[in-house]
């Protein structure tokens, strides 16, 4: 997450969410997301098989299309939902700054694990897919 798209946050709130990866799997996209992320969040299928939740946060961005359900799984990978129809928008490769804004936005401590994974992922080059 860039500072620009830090100071659009207008809230963001850790949710429950009992979303696997097998779910995420069954999700349709989005249009944009079929035409211009397929590839990327086919990879970030591929990397999370055996990921587990780590932890969700409703964003609001203020989206004409409405709030995003930000899914971080325990590989530091996140998946992008929209709220309001349950289409996946976006899955990212996240960098130790992206968990870090998530976390302490949303008030609360960022797992060592998630963060040794995303800058695994960073070193990678997974990050730039």
């Amino acid at each position: 997450m860039t500072m620009k798209e830090k100071n659009k946050i207008k809230s963001i709130i850790p949710i429950a969410n009992r979303y696997t990866i097998k779910k995420m799997k069954r999700l349709e996209l989005t249009e944009h997301a079929e035409k211009d992320r397929k590839y990327r969040i086919g990879e970030c299928f591929n990397q999370s098989e055996n990921a587990k939740l780590e932890q969700a946060f409703l964003v609001d961005m203020e989206h004409d299309d409405g709030m995003e359900e930000r899914i971080i799984f325990d590989n530091a990978v996140m998946f992008i939902v929209n709220a309001n129809s349950k289409r996946l928008v976006n899955a990212l490769f996240l960098h130790e700054g992206q968990v870090k804004i998530r976390y302490d936005l949303g008030g609360l401590n960022c797992p060592p694990n998630l963060i040794s994974k995303a800058e695994e992922n960073e070193k990678s080059g997974l990050n730039s897919l």
